[in-house]
């Protein structure tokens, strides 16, 4: 992988986003978790295409393996990002759910 950019976690862990190993054009993002020599955990790094994000996580909501908090907000942030992508003038702004 590729990566482009990574995003820390509290946990000692990141996310990494970058072009895929498979295709330089295609982004994918994993979970890193360094293990005990400075390398990292590949079963729990899997990479994956961006583009099976969505199907993957609609799996898991059409399951409600998702506690209402977490889909709250991602409802929130998935809001802001259609936000940022249309013209201001489509998309009404977003309500804040609790």
């Amino acid at each position: 992988m590729n990566v482009r950019e990574t995003i820390p976690l509290a946990n000692g862990c990141a996310i990494e986003i970058g072009g895929s190993t498979w295709n330089p054009t295609e982004s994918s993002v994993r979970y890193r978790c360094p293990n005990s020599r400075g390398g990292f955990d590949p079963h729990s790094s899997s990479e994956l295409p961006v583009s099976m994000i969505e199907p993957i996580l609609t799996s898991c909501i059409n399951r409600d393996m998702l506690d209402a908090a977490a889909a709250a907000r991602l409802i929130d942030l998935l809001a802001q990002s259609v936000q940022r992508q249309l013209p201001a003038a489509l998309v009404p702004p977003p309500r804040r759910i609790v």
